[in-house]
C-alpha cells in the first residue's frame, strides 16, 4: 500500500543525464517526488540537511567519493534515512556488500520503472529490496553456492 504522503526522494548521482532520465521515470511513479538532487557527496549533505528526504536514490559512483565509501559515509551521517542504491551489477558478492555497508536496497540500472517505483515505496516504508534478478542470483550463490 502507498502512502498517503509522497515520498520525498533525493537523488545523488554524478551523471546529470541519468539523474534527469531517473526524474523523468519517477514522475510515472504514484507517490513519489524527487525534491533535489545533487552529483556529489559534499553537496548532497547540505541537501540531506535542508530537504530531509525519506529516500536517498544513490547511483554507486559519484563524483568525490567512490562507491561503498560514499554509502557508509551517508549512512555515518544520516543514519535515519532510508538508502536505495542503483548499480550495474548483479555478483552476489557486491549485492552483499551494498546491503552490509548499509542499504535498505540494490536495484540495477537495467530494471523497468515499475521495479524501480516499487523499490523506492519498500525502501521508504522501512522495508528492505533487491531487484529479483540481483537476489536471484544472491540467494544462489549464499545457499547454493553458486556464482
Amino acid at each position: 500500500m502507498a502512502p498517503s504522503t509522497p515520498l520525498r526522494i533525493l537523488l545523488l548521482d554524478s551523471d546529470r543525464e541519468r539523474r534527469t532520465e531517473l526524474k523523468t521515470l519517477l514522475a510515472h511513479c504514484s507517490n513519489v517526488q524527487v525534491v533535489g538532487e545533487s552529483a556529489d557527496l559534499s553537496d548532497a549533505q547540505v541537501l540531506l540537511q535542508q530537504l530531509s528526504p525519506d529516500v536517498l536514490l544513490l547511483h554507486i559512483q559519484l563524483l568525490d567519493a567512490q562507491g561503498l565509501e560514499a554509502l557508509a559515509q551517508l549512512r555515518t551521517a544520516h543514519p535515519k534515512r532510508h538508502c536505495l542504491v542503483l548499480g550495474e551489477s548483479t555478483d552476489p558478492d557486491w549485492v552483499g556488500r551494498v546491503i552490509q555497508s548499509g542499504s535498505h536496497g540494490y536495484v540495477t540500472l537495467e530494471e523497468s520503472p515499475a521495479v524501480l517505483c516499487e523499490a523506492i515505496h519498500t525502501v521508504g516504508t522501512g522495508g528492505i529490496y533487491v531487484a529479483p534478478r540481483a537476489a536471484g542470483r544472491y540467494l544462489r550463490h549464499r545457499l547454493l553456492g553458486t556464482p
